[in-house]
């Protein structure tokens, strides 16, 4: 395939899963300025397969809040909307486009989902916190920044891999060696599913310039860096989705934007790991 082979099969959408409905709802509810705790719990009661992880993964270490949850309202009650959005967001991602007999899709999803969490451990820790919008959306946006790889592997199965593996000895980076095969790499094939999904503006530039967030329009920079930085030192602390992320590098700025010094990284990783650690929890449930 080359970049407008591919560009074509993503617009076709044939071989890709789509955007759960379930989410997009959810997400319609949360953005209003009174979400409703009884609609948020009714509509995962609706979708019998969310409603059932959703539980799981309530009551699984990932969260570990003592007594046991059986009913969704309760549940919701329990963890708050915000915490609900991301494990709704989590859950329904990573169960539609995980695969048993794919390991590399596992360390995908562990690396994504520890990017996700990592924005907020980041967030907790900033001395220039991002704004509330930023830190409300950088779940998603971690979690959904490498969404492009997952469409490389669903459309040429086996075949990214083959290209990739080599990377740390031959390229610079897999982005390169994406390039080199394809004509394209996986932010502009991530961007493109993302604007097929109709998602957020701001998804779609973190997804499309996280290995170059100064790239993103001005107003989506600040999330862009957030994710851009997450993703950096979750590759640093050993929850990289591939051996060649060790050729990461960090925008320097992303440190600066939000009060942090590159000297303490070893206090930061810290952190970070143990979000790492967490999402491998999570993903073992899928």
């Amino acid at each position: 395939m080359n970049a407008q082979q591919i560009a074509d099969a993503i617009a076709k959408a044939k071989d890709l899963p789509s955007f759960p409905e379930v989410v997009l709802r959810l997400e319609t509810e949360m953005s209003r300025p009174e979400p409703s705790f009884h609609t948020v719990a009714k509509l995962v009661q609706e979708d019998p397969a969310l409603s059932a992880l959703f539980l799981r993964v309530a009551n699984s270490a990932f969260y570990s809040r003592g007594k046991a949850i059986t009913d969704i309202t309760q549940s919701v009650l329990r963890l708050g909307l915000a915490e609900t959005r991301r494990l709704c967001l989590a859950t329904a991602i990573v169960s539609r486009f995980s695969e048993p007999t794919s390991p590399n899709l596992d360390k995908l999803w562990v690396h994504s989902m520890a990017v996700a969490l990592a924005t907020q451990a980041l967030a907790s820790i900033a001395r220039t916190p991002p704004s509330i919008a930023a830190r409300e959306a950088g779940f998603a946006a971690g979690l959904l920044h490498d969404i492009g790889i997952l469409a490389l592997e669903k459309l040429l199965p086996g075949e990214y891999q083959t290209v990739t593996a080599p990377a740390l000895c031959t390229f610079r980076s897999t982005e390169e060696a994406e390039r080199k095969a394809w004509g394209i790499a996986h932010p502009e094939i991530g961007e493109m599913l993302a604007r097929k999904w109709t998602l957020p503006e701001g998804l779609c530039q973190v997804i499309a310039f996280h290995k170059h967030p100064l790239e993103a329009a001005p107003e989506h920079q600040e999330l862009t860096l957030l994710v851009h930085l997450a993703n950096f030192v979750c590759v640093r602390g050993g929850y990289g989705r591939a051996e060649s992320d060790v050729t990461e590098e960090v925008e320097g700025h992303a440190f600066d934007r939000f009060g942090l010094d590159v000297k303490e990284m070893s206090v930061i990783i810290e952190k970070v790991q143990e979000e790492g650690k967490r999402s491998e929890a999570f993903v073992e449930m899928f």
